[in-house]
């Protein structure tokens, strides 16, 4: 994943949740981020994994 769509999908989301959170408590709020970016961490990791595998994929056929 692009580090500048992460960074920009992170703020839109933090946007959100503040804005919805106008009842709830700044713990959830921030509970709630702690989590999305646990979430894109392990998206981020899936991410470089599989694309590592598609070059080595790629490069065994090449050869």
């Amino acid at each position: 994943m692009d580090i500048e769509f992460a960074v920009e999908l992170t703020l839109i989301v933090m946007i959100i949740l503040f804005s919805k959170n106008k009842q709830g408590s700044q713990a959830d709020v921030s509970q709630r981020l702690v989590e999305y970016a646990q979430r894109l961490e392990k998206n981020e990791s899936t991410l470089r994994d599989e694309f590592g595998k598609s070059r080595e994929e790629t490069n065994k056929s090449a050869k």
